[in-house]
């Protein structure tokens, strides 16, 4: 039997799943710089979180685990759940789910739609953003900066 849910006031358009319980994902939409959790097993929202006041374009979520942490000095996160999230307004974020908190926001990098936004497998701290302007953004959550900016 499928569950229905409710009818929400912003059309969601981007869903990404969390690694910290069965059954919860995230939905995000282009108006408003809200996430919502939800669990495959409730029709509401069990938490909304507010992230900005940008519309969310995309997210991406990694979970560092405390294996992972030790084996790379740069992180500092244990068994914590990230989202990468492009907001409309050019800019990138990394939001720390399990402490409800910003760890790194861009001032809006791209001029354009961002299409997309993915943590670097090898190093989570770098994250990478391409736009609808023509650039691939490569930024470094842990310094806080822009690492470089590729044409295409």
């Amino acid at each position: 039997m499928a569950t229905k849910f409710e009818v929400q006031p912003n059309n969601e358009t981007n869903i990404v799943w969390t690694t910290d319980k069965s059954g919860n994902f995230l939905t995000s939409n282009e108006k408003v710089g809200t996430i919502l959790m939800w669990n495959v097993a409730q029709k509401e929202p069990l938490q909304i979180i507010k992230v900005g006041s940008a519309g969310i374009q995309c997210m991406r979520i990694l979970n560092v685990t405390a294996k992972q942490a030790r084996s790379n000095n740069a992180i500092k996160i244990h068994d914590q759940q990230r989202i990468l999230v492009s907001l409309r307004n050019g800019a990138v974020m990394v939001f720390n789910l399990n402490k409800r908190c910003i760890e790194f926001q861009t001032e809006a990098g791209h001029s354009e739609t961002i299409f997309d936004v993915e943590f670097c497998i090898s190093n989570p701290d770098y994250m990478a953003s391409c736009s609808y302007d023509g650039t691939i953004r490569v930024w470094d959550a842990n310094r806080m900066n822009l690492v470089s900016v590729c044409d295409t």
